[in-house]
């Protein structure tokens, strides 16, 4: 464990987010490029439009420590009256409908040290807030070292609901060796069979659009084809909800303005038919938006648009360490990706009534969990 440095100061303020000025959003930046772990779900560039444009953003607080005039750590902490896990009053760390992962941001120098004295500080910030909840997290050393670390009375109970492996992919390892490798035999056939079926029907391509002076068009097909898809039968695609779609645009104006932005489009006689949006923070790629052409359903285009990306990731995304497939357990995404980091959620208790009424809500979940998989196993007599 590394060692408290003498005379490490930290000046923690708390903001409401609608105060946050042109300085701050330059220091955040800042922040992300050198923050321990990357997120570009937590980016200024993400979390910014979202808290603007999305619902449930208008008790949305910033948490900044700050450090010799540098800025070391930030969160974003939202005051909630309820959740499936807490019933009652509590913070939690923001995480809109689109962000599949929320988090800290710790300067990679000073980690360590940020974490706990953040911490202390939204409990005494927030005395009558006696939880603080996180969903989707990524666990990593810093997260590990701070539970383990006696934190006296203060802040010293984790209560973990959930942990996951999320799938990734080292670009520069793919290619048809890691095919070979990875997938199992029949899943190679029935990738061969199926591309081979799509390719009867014309000539078919890959690309990876990264660094373009214009994006609208491929940005607008990819909306059209998420319209055409169960999202749009749903109502639930962008184009149908106006406050998601300015969210969207304007991320994608602040993600393209950085050149941290990069889909995959697979094509049909030069017809994108398949498409992902990715986004990049430092040198991670981060999975955020997909969609398909319906008509071609059968011919898993989707399934095909990520194969050719393990197929020519050595060539094409080789700068990048990894990318999150943002995916949850069970996804097909576990067929094609063999790397994984681990995702937490759970809750931060002071050791009082919240800590007990926490286990005791985990308890029972686990009990009729245990319940419904016995049932479940019952074989029906003859």
């Amino acid at each position: 464990m590394k060692r408290w440095p003498i005379n490490f100061s930290l000046d923690i303020t708390f903001q409401p987010w609608q105060e946050i000025d042109d300085a701050t959003v330059g220091d955040l930046y800042r922040l992300e490029d050198e923050a321990l772990l990357a997120n570009a779900y937590l980016s200024p560039g993400f979390i910014l439009p979202a808290l603007e444009h999305l619902k449930h953003s208008a008790s949305v607080v910033l948490a900044k420590a700050v450090h010799d005039s540098q800025l070391v750590g930030a969160v974003f902490l939202q005051l909630s009256k309820r959740s499936r896990s807490v019933p009652f009053f509590h913070l939690e760390l923001y995480r809109s409908k689109h962000s599949p992962m929320t988090g800290f941001v710790l300067h990679q120098d000073y980690a360590d040290w940020v974490l706990p004295k953040m911490l202390d500080a939204i409990f005494t910030w927030q005395r009558s807030c006696r939880v603080v909840e996180i969903v989707q997290m990524q666990e990593d050393d810093v997260w590990n070292r701070f539970l383990q670390r006696d934190n006296g009375d203060r802040i010293n109970k984790w209560t973990e609901y959930e942990g996951y492996n999320r799938r990734i992919f080292r670009p520069k390892f793919g290619g048809d060796e890691y095919i070979h490798n990875f997938f199992s035999k029949k899943l190679r056939h029935d990738l061969a069979r199926t591309r081979n079926r799509l390719a009867e029907l014309g000539k078919m391509e890959w690309r990876v659009v990264r660094g373009e002076s214009e994006w609208h068009s491929h940005i607008q097909r990819f909306l059209e084809l998420e319209n055409l898809g169960w999202k749009g039968q749903q109502k639930t695609s962008l184009l149908c909800n106006p406050n998601d779609l300015c969210f969207f645009n304007k991320l994608v104006a602040n993600f393209t303005r950085n050149q941290r932005l990069f889909l995959t489009e697979l094509l049909l006689d030069g017809q994108i038919i398949a498409t992902t949006i990715n986004l990049v923070s430092k040198s991670t790629g981060f999975g955020f938006k997909l969609a398909w052409d319906p008509r071609f359903a059968k011919y898993s285009p989707s399934i095909l648009n990520i194969v050719e990306l393990i197929r020519q990731g050595p060539d094409q995304l080789a700068d990048l360490e990894y990318i999150d497939s943002a995916s949850l357990p069970g996804s097909y995404i576990e067929h094609l990706f063999k790397d994984s980091i681990t995702i937490i959620s759970g809750s931060l208790t002071r050791r009082d009534l919240a800590t007990f009424v926490i286990h005791r809500i985990q308890n029972v979940r686990s009990a009729m969990a245990r319940l419904r998989s016995d049932r479940s196993l019952k074989v029906s007599p003859a």
